[in-house]
């Protein structure tokens, strides 16, 4: 195998590497940590299976991303190969090798073996392993110790050393080390000896160094008092030009000034001509002015925060008046609104006003506990006489089985008074007599307990019959203040212990007058409020309360908003007789009409005279 180009793309301290070799001999040259051995570690890694773990970590690139490269060799058969390799992260088996034959470019790779590690390409090519690759063809330098015997380990590193070095075999070291002693000689071994070269050229160094400091120290030096100069220089320029800015500044506000005060003087003078009606002599001018300024002295000694305190005052009352006005206006539309719901409710009969949605729920619950208690009784009612009849007939039977027993028990005594002079035929009628008695005797015995069960049953029955009674009168009771508001309705007399009725057909006829009466009033209560049923006199009863709701509601916010109305005109006359009490202390013609508008023009006045003051001043 001879290569002829190797490309590193990315290895270590190597990345982008083109390395053509030509020739037999092919000899690479560089200092330490230069990449000699990382390049010898790319062919291997190349060529062969990259499994070890540590060397993939170690020799990961630098600066460059992709990890691998190319190399082209030949076989001794002539045959002529490249190999791309890129070594990605994980094992060698991610790692991408490619194999393509020159100068056909075809991919040859699948025509290989492969292993768990990758593609043996050049297992097969060379028939080695890794191992005897880097044993027979690689020879490192700590190897070289490990040939032969010591002579020719010797010769062999002589050999090497001289070729590397000087590229001559015949060079070896000894040789070398000879010269470089007479030279040494020749030089001077330190720079320390004054008559040799070494020393002259370490004094001429040292020399050359003091005056380089010393240039470059004023090099810096003239380099700061250069840049000062300029900064200077510019700083100087700004305060020339903000000088002349200054000055044109002052030279303008100067004239403005005095421009200002011209006009203002022939401003006041045209002003005073024009108000009283006279030409003003130059001459006069100072006299008039100050008797204008002692005339205005007296508006000028008012104290400026009583007249903000006036003007805040006056404000208020054009508050108030608003507000006033506002809240008038708000009751206007209220009274409005409450004529229309008052006229609405006049619509609704005068009835609708003495009953509630309490009253109607009342009366809807007392139908339904009418009709519960009809229900009762139409449901015990059978129970009640089949039970009497049953109750009729046991009576009936006991009379019979105790007339029965009577006369069994008189015909039974008679013949025993008389056994000993009877036939035996009387002896067993009597027998027979006898045993009717005793039977009659038990009968009667569970005829009365019977009775007594049935009394009981019948007794419980009537009790219940009393008792949902009473709960109805307790509830008509209760409905009667609700009743009395139905104009034209008459209550029954009803009796006012109801222990003492007990006839079944008493207490139904008592219920049924109960219901006439519920629905004399039902009827009625419907008739006077124009309804057909609860449900819509219901409706109706609640849009009524709502309509009285809402007239309570407004005519509460119409009492409120004019008590507003009453509180804030109570206010705005306190204040407006501060006001003028004020204006009167300082303009004693302030009489007459107490308006807002006078008040108003009143300190217009004042302030404009306190201006003109100040303008005569």
């Amino acid at each position: 195998m001879r290569f002829k180009e190797i490309f590193v793309a990315g290895f270590g301290c190597l990345g982008q590497l083109r390395l053509p070799l030509e020739g037999q001999f092919n000899l690479i040259l560089a200092p330490n940590d230069e990449g000699k051995t990382t390049l010898q570690n790319f062919i291997t890694a190349v060529l062969f299976p990259f499994t070890q773990k540590e060397l993939r970590q170690r020799f990961k690139p630098w600066t460059h991303q992709v990890y691998g490269g190319n190399l082209r060799y030949s076989m001794s058969n002539g045959e002529e190969f490249e190999i791309h390799k890129q070594i990605k992260e994980g094992t060698s088996k991610t790692d991408v090798v490619r194999l393509f034959p020159k100068p056909s470019n075809q991919e040859v790779t699948d025509r290989y073996p492969s292993s768990r590690q990758g593609p043996l390409i050049a297992e097969t090519q060379l028939n080695m392993t890794r191992e005897s690759f880097e044993g027979i063809p690689v020879v490192k330098q700590l190897q070289v110790a490990e040939i032969g015997d010591d002579r020719v380990r010797r010769g062999v590193t002589e050999k090497i050393k001289s070729l590397v070095t000087t590229g001559r075999e015949d060079m070896g070291l000894e040789k070398a080390l000879a010269k470089i002693e007479a030279r040494l000689k020749e030089i001077g071994k330190t720079d320390r000896g004054p008559g040799t070269e070494a020393g002259k050229a370490a004094s001429r160094v040292q020399e050359l160094e003091r005056q380089y400091q010393s240039l470059k120290a004023l090099h810096t030096e003239l380099e700061e008092v250069l840049e000062e100069i300029r900064t200077l220089k510019q700083r100087v320029e700004r305060l020339k030009y903000r000088g002349r800015e200054l000055n044109y500044q002052v030279r303008k506000a100067r004239l403005l000034d005095l421009k200002r005060r011209w006009n203002e003087a022939e401003a006041l003078k045209a002003s005073y001509e024009k108000r009283y009606q006279e030409q003003i002599p130059d001459a006069e001018l100072v006299r008039f002015l100050e008797e204008k300024r002692n005339e205005l002295l007296k508006y000028k000694k008012i104290d400026p925060q009583r007249l903000k305190q006036l003007q805040s005052k006056l404000a208020a009352v054009k508050e108030n008046s608003i507000r006033a006005n506002q809240t008038q206006k708000d009751i206007d539309e209220l009274k409005k609104e409450l004529k229309s719901y008052e006229a609405k409710a006049v619509a609704y009969p005068e009835i609708y006003s003495m009953f509630s949605v309490t009253d109607i729920r009342i009366l809807r619950g007392l139908e339904q506990k009418l009709l519960h208690c009809q229900q009762i009784l139409s449901q015990q009612e059978p129970q009640y006489q089949v039970r009497t009849a049953q109750r009729v007939q046991i009576k009936s039977r006991l009379g019979y089985t105790r007339l029965l027993f009577k006369i069994s028990a008189a015909s039974c005594l008679a013949s025993l008074f008389s056994l000993f002079w009877l036939p035996l035929w009387v002896v067993g009628i009597t027998a027979l007599f006898a045993a009717v008695a005793a039977l009659c005797k038990f009968r009667i015995k569970k005829a009365k307990e019977s009775l007594r069960t049935l009394e009981q049953k019948i007794e419980e029955c009537r009790a219940q019959f009393l008792v949902s009674t009473e709960k109805l009168i307790s509830d008509f009771t209760l409905a009667e203040s609700t009743l009395r508001k139905i104009p034209g309705l008459v209550q029954p007399e009803l009796p006012q212990n109801l222990q003492n009725t007990s006839d079944f057909q008493e207490i139904k006829e008592l219920v049924k007058l109960w219901a006439d009466f519920y629905m004399e009033a039902e009827a009625k209560l419907l008739q006077y409020t124009a309804s057909q049923d609860y449900d819509q006199l219901y409706e109706k009863l609640i849009a009524f309360q709502q309509v009285r709701e809402r007239i309570e509601k407004l005519q509460d916010e119409v009492a409120k908003k004019q008590g507003r109305v009453e509180d804030l005109d109570q206010k705005t006359q306190i204040l407006q007789e501060e006001v003028f009490q004020t204006l009167k202390e300082w303009c004693p013609e302030a009489e007459g009409d107490r308006s807002i508008k006078v008040a108003e023009g009143y300190i217009e006045q004042i302030k404009e005279k306190q201006g003109d003051y100040e303008a005569l001043e």
